[in-house]
């Protein structure tokens, strides 16, 4: 077979490196040919591709370097920084967000204000020292990835002149997505985008889509905002564009404008799940659940293998007291490949709620083998939980013990190893468990609320008055929390 063919070959079966090493033996002898070098590019950038959509996150220098102000007080549904966990309808994860079907975009952190949220934007487990860096997971991923390859399978772009390169329409659009997915020279290919753009007569909706792009990772919302949409008028069925532009909105802090770009997507792409599953997505931020979970649905109307709708409607009918049917969808995501100590914990979970109790400890103990520290601190949680269920407080006192070895940072496993000490008696250790509960959160009103509650049984007002107030705070329709004000305002003013 002809080398060339032979590349092209490997190409298509995805065997980029054989790919790679054809090409380079091809340039050797005709430096100048367009096709080997095209062929070469492409096989690069598909060998490091990383979704850019898929790894967006807000990081710790585009917080304090925002400049985006919103109002006081937003009106409901037009702000993603103004939303407040509702607790009455799903507890939240470590990170403060309720928890959802899947970890994704943002869920690492909350669209917050407070100096607590901005310190957990961090990579990895809460509490690690090293914040996440402006570009984020993207770029970690990419910086990794261009670590592993050798001088052969990288491209020497130091001497690119853009006015030349734009000349040679496919090399320039194939080194723009080498610039993007590869080496992350978003300088150099701000250059391109500009010159190409002009060369084209401003009529190529690449090239604006490019811009939008880069000047995202910029940071430079408006006008990436202004190239996204200039290309959407030029090209309204490439759905990347409106994706991208739904970012844009969402970095904006302006959600229904998001949803309403998405909406017109959805409508000229009625085939295009994706539009579906980032409007989902956005609801759910707003907390609106209920049209999040019917969104779903349709995304598994067109495709009944997506995981994520299975996941957050598995999650979504285990917290409306439906574990039955909630067991249905996790066991089909386990007949979909997955095999995760996340899932055997929620089948666990579950199943007991379901009265299943014969196949509910096998999945816990599975899912522990399966686990890292964080997942197996909270897999022994949920553990005591069924212990507490039982009625062996003993047990479920063990548990909790077992998940503070596991990750001495688990909030919830405090908050209820204070509870457990109230019933020894242990008022001391209760206290100090809830204090330290509290300085691990504080977007969970029940660590809060139980200090105060013990406080003010034992006649010191001015802290349990302290901590309801930061507890109504975080849950302001907590009526606890509410009746012990009221019980101390009367005590001082009666």
């Amino acid at each position: 077979m002809e080398t060339f063919n032979l590349a092209l070959s490997r190409y298509n079966r995805n065997r980029f490196d054989g790919c790679i090493q054809l090409c380079d033996e091809l340039l050797k002898r005709n430096p100048n040919d367009l096709a080997t070098q095209l062929l070469k590019i492409h096989a690069i950038r598909r060998k490091n591709y990383v979704d850019h959509l898929e790894c967006d996150e807000e990081t710790l220098g585009e917080l304090i370097l925002d400049d985006h102000s919103i109002a006081s007080i937003p009106r409901p549904g037009t702000s993603l920084r103004a939303i407040t966990t509702n607790n009455s309808i799903k507890p939240s994860g470590n990170n403060g967000r309720p928890i959802s079907g899947v970890v994704r975009p943002g869920t690492n952190s909350r669209i917050g204000t407070s100096s607590g949220n901005i310190i957990r934007q961090q990579t990895g487990r809460t509490g690690t020292s090293r914040a996440t860096t402006s570009g984020g997971r993207y770029l970690r991923i990419a910086t990794a990835s261009l670590q592993s390859l050798n001088s052969n399978f990288s491209l020497d772009t130091r001497d690119i002149n853009p006015k030349t390169l734009v000349l040679k329409k496919s090399l320039a659009k194939a080194v723009a997505d080498y610039l993007f997915f590869v080496e992350k020279n978003f300088k150099l290919l701000l250059e391109i985008s500009s010159e190409a753009t002009v060369v084209s007569n401003y009529n190529d909706w690449y090239w604006k889509y490019n811009l939008g792009k880069v000047y995202y990772k910029l940071g430079l919302l408006n006008e990436s905002e202004k190239q996204l949409i200039s290309a959407l008028k030029l090209n309204s069925t490439y759905p990347y564009i409106s994706l991208q532009l739904s970012h844009v909105y969402q970095k904006m802090d302006q959600p229904s404008k998001a949803l309403d770009c998405l909406t017109k997507a959805a409508k000229l792409n009625p085939g295009e799940i994706y539009y579906n599953i980032y409007q989902a997505r956005i609801y759910e931020l707003l907390n609106n659940y209920d049209t999040s979970i019917n969104l779903y649905k349709e995304v598994l109307l067109l495709d009944n293998c997506n995981f994520e709708a299975i996941a957050c409607i598995g999650s979504n009918h285990f917290y409306k007291d439906m574990p039955e049917i909630a067991l249905n969808f996790y066991k089909r995501l386990f007949e979909l490949g997955i095999n995760s100590a996340e899932i055997w914990n929620n089948l666990g979970l579950c199943a007991f709620y379901s009265n299943q109790f014969d196949f509910c400890l096998s999945c816990f103990e599975r899912g522990l083998i399966l686990a890292n520290d964080e997942t197996a601190s909270n897999i022994w949680y949920n553990i005591s939980h069924i212990a507490i269920v039982i009625g062996d407080l003993n047990l479920a006192y063990q548990c909790l013990k077992i998940s503070l070895a596991f990750s001495g940072e688990n909030f919830e496993t405090l908050n209820n190893i204070g509870v457990l000490e109230i019933k020894k008696n242990n008022l001391e250790q209760a206290k100090s468990n809830f204090l330290r509960s509290c300085s691990y959160t504080d977007f969970s009103f029940e660590p809060y609320y139980n200090y105060s509650a013990l406080r003010f049984k034992q006649g010191d007002n001015e802290e349990a008055f302290k901590f309801a107030k930061k507890a109504l705070e975080i849950y302001p329709s907590h009526f606890e929390s509410k009746e012990i004000i009221e019980k101390i305002t009367n005590k001082m003013f009666s």
